[in-house]
């Protein structure tokens, strides 16, 4: 059994070319993507050739599932290294490795029950006030 979804996109413009960069699986996100991060200097100093050739391949992967024609090549040969390092970010991004619509050092907003929909297993229940009573078994 196969799970079929409709990943996130986002169109973005960079050196002059827009891009349909499209969410990675969570397998790759767990993998690959999160060690990667840790790494990654947004292309300031020197990066590491194993670093780069992982931001190449995961790059390939979210843009070619819209843009199948594109290559590896097109994308070396077709940008500077700014504007690839600004395309990975972008894949990281729709990815849900980074969050856009918080600043720094602002916390983010719970989402509200109509974004959240009802999720209540019947263990918990909120009281006025927005406390929740908790109810354990005896």
């Amino acid at each position: 059994m196969g799970i079929n979804f409709t990943p996130l996109s986002n169109k973005v413009t960079i050196g002059g070319n827009t891009f349909t960069v499209t969410a990675l699986p969570l397998g790759v996100v767990r993998r690959h993507l999160a060690p990667l991060a840790a790494r990654f200097t947004g292309g300031a100093g020197v990066m590491e050739q194993d670093v780069f050739d992982a931001m190449l391949k995961f790059t390939h992967m979210s843009v070619s599932k819209a843009d199948p024609g594109i290559t590896v090549d097109d994308l070396e040969n077709g940008l500077m290294l700014s504007d690839f390092a600004e395309l990975f970010q972008a894949v990281m991004s729709v990815s849900g490795m980074t969050r856009r619509d918080i600043k720094p050092g602002e916390a983010s907003r719970q989402p509200n029950k109509s974004e959240a929909g009802e999720t209540s297993t019947g263990t918990s229940q909120a009281e006025q006030g927005g406390h929740i009573a908790i109810l354990t078994p005896s």
